[in-house]
């Protein structure tokens, strides 16, 4: 049972006292207001229920929201040949694999570092003649000319590609952040997503209780789905990590959870544990990545035989 409805329970069966549900009321604005920028006075009014009916409204699901298993590449050179690559992923029952494109850096002055240039063509025409999705993958800075930069790159990347998606990847650059920021940019990414149709997907920290100073709302508000990184295959973080990963996610506002999890620093064994505790919500989950579940002679076969041995 969730929180939602034990507490609609509760209240039902008269167990909250007017204070106590005054109380509880006055928290939660607080905390809603402060998320979606209003201003912070803890009363719920006319502009604060008009965001809460907005944040409840059912979002439509995107049709191209992956399903199956994914994974994501940082170069495709680590994939081998196309051939090689793709006979990888019916091995592995992979129906759809995330390339990167652009790397932006929180120092502004450093030039963005570009991926994939020769190979995304011919890599990608592979995987659509064998019905593999197509995804990219970018990590984006913050400044207005990384934005804008960024933008182009994935978009003209996905013209070229006919990429059913992309991913954002923000981290670091993004902590302190103002959320304002972060709604702009992805409604300046959305336009252009809209515009093709483009599943748009958002990336980032597994335990955002611990990340307060990121822009989550800024980032949930128009994506199709988020992506909680869930990488902690030694599961030191608790057997219930993974499912208060998604259940944070969800509440954060993103309407559909895909899940990525880890193929490194680990076993097999220890990545199907992972696995296994992992609510995955849309029948879909990708791996970080490529390179980490391959490398290391015997653990490296042992993480794709745990890859290709999972099945939702």
């Amino acid at each position: 049972m969730d929180a939602k409805t034990y507490n609609l329970q509760q209240f039902d069966h008269g167990k909250y006292s007017r204070d106590q549900l005054a109380f509880l009321i006055e928290k939660g604005t607080i905390e809603f207001q402060a998320d979606h920028g209003l201003f912070v006075d803890g009363k719920a009014g006319p502009k604060t229920r008009k965001m809460i009916n907005k944040a409840l409204a059912p979002k439509k699901r995107h049709p191209g929201l992956p399903t199956g298993k994914g994974m994501f590449i940082r170069s495709l050179r680590h994939c081998g040949t196309e051939e090689e690559m793709i006979k990888k992923c019916n091995w592995a029952d992979l129906s759809w694999l995330c390339f990167q494109r652009i790397w932006q850096y929180e120092d502004e002055s450093k030039p963005s570092s570009w991926y994939n240039t020769s190979r995304m063509i011919p890599y990608s025409q592979a995987m659509h003649d064998n019905n593999i999705g197509v995804w990219i993958w970018g990590f984006p800075g913050t400044t207005p000319d990384q934005q804008k930069e960024f933008i182009e790159a994935m978009f003209t990347a996905v013209d070229k590609i006919k990429a059913v998606g992309v991913i954002l990847d923000p981290e670091s650059p993004w902590l302190g952040v103002h959320h304002d920021v972060a709604e702009l940019f992805m409604q300046n990414f959305m336009a252009e997503a809209n515009k093709r149709n483009t599943c748009v997907g958002v990336s980032s920290y597994g335990a955002p209780w611990n990340i307060p100073s990121f822009p989550w709302r800024g980032f949930s508000r128009d994506a199709h789905f988020g992506c909680p990184q869930i990488y902690n295959v030694s599961r030191s973080l608790g057997k219930k990590f993974p499912a208060k990963s998604v259940q944070r996610y969800q509440d954060l506002g993103f309407p559909f959870i895909v899940p990525a999890s880890g193929a490194y620093g680990g076993t097999g064994a220890e990545m199907t544990g992972l696995l296994n505790d992992t609510p995955m919500p849309e029948g879909a989950v990708l791996w970080w990545d490529w390179v980490n579940a391959s490398n290391g002679d015997k653990k490296g076969k042992e993480r794709w035989k745990a890859i290709a041995g999972f099945q939702i």
